[in-house]
């Protein structure tokens, strides 16, 4: 489960920057519902929750060698970690848009893009922070 998740992290960001700086003359250069946004807030926030899991593997991986699963590493929550795939996340989607603004022709920068980022990779912080408030801290508090 952690080589898949080595990858599973990085492949999805190559894909979603692929997908949004390559030039595709199929689609049409503005929404009229909006529905890109939703586009980019769910593939923010799978992004988000990906590099949340790549690096809590990474971390716990330097900490022991026990075996894992991978539902053990969502319900343990980090604070740093959530700050710092955040922080990729957001930079990630900025850099994107700032580049499809200045460097791709069939392309656009769109404020209302990096808002929808934003709030998948809000999202995505939210359903961890649930996570381990209903998982976590009922079963801390079972267990006394």
């Amino acid at each position: 489960m952690s080589r898949l998740l080595s990858f599973c992290a990085p492949l999805l960001t190559t894909v979603v920057i692929y997908g949004s700086l390559t030039a595709n003359p199929d689609v049409p250069i503005v929404f009229e519902d909006y529905t890109d946004k939703i586009y980019h807030l769910i593939a923010y926030l799978l992004l988000m929750l990906s590099w949340f899991l790549f690096f809590k593997n990474r971390y716990l991986s330097t900490q022991f060698s026990a075996k894992r699963m991978l539902w053990t590493d969502l319900l343990t929550f980090e604070r740093s970690i959530v700050i710092g795939a955040a922080t990729l996340c957001f930079v990630i989607g900025s850099v994107i848009e700032l580049a499809q603004g200045y460097l791709v022709k069939n392309r656009s920068m769109e404020w209302d893009d990096i808002l929808a980022n934003t709030i998948g990779i809000l999202f995505a912080t939210v359903i961890l922070f649930l996570i381990d408030m209903l998982f976590i801290k009922s079963s801390k508090k079972n267990a006394l």
